[in-house]
């Protein structure tokens, strides 16, 4: 099995764990006290649609290009079905979750994000700052 073979389902893998690192980014961020049972319902559809999609797609592009034994004309046959069932509808899945998670606020909107000069004047004068402490 190649690299190059699971690469077809990198970038919906690579969008939904985005997305996750996102929301428990946000959640760290959070009080226990302050998480919404709306965020808590994000959360548990993130599990779902991991559980029930996520993981599943490369899995049964593996199966269907690795199966060994008597059996195996049959279960590379039915993972090459189930795999483009999943392919098609994951997306969908996808856009659901995402969805769900910023009306939640586990997605920071773009008032949450500093602006990108204000980052480089920070940082300016941090170092700065590091400058006059090591001449000083």
């Amino acid at each position: 099995m190649s690299v190059d073979s699971l690469s077809q389902t990198l970038d919906e893998v690579r969008e939904f764990t985005n997305l996750v690192e996102v929301a428990f980014l946000v959640l760290s961020q959070t009080r226990s006290s302050e998480v919404t049972e709306s965020q808590v319902a994000a959360l548990e559809e993130l599990k779902q649609v991991y559980n029930e999609w996520i993981w599943e797609y490369p899995a049964l592009l593996m199966s269907k290009e690795t199966a060994k034994g008597p059996n195996a004309p049959t279960l590379r046959k039915w993972s090459a079905q189930k795999h483009f069932s999943v392919e098609d509808n994951l997306q969908k899945h996808i856009d659901s979750v995402s969805e769900s998670c910023v009306d939640a606020g586990l997605v920071p909107g773009s008032a949450q994000y500093p602006e990108h000069d204000d980052d480089v004047e920070r940082i300016g004068r941090t170092a700065a700052l590091q400058a006059m402490r090591r001449d000083g």
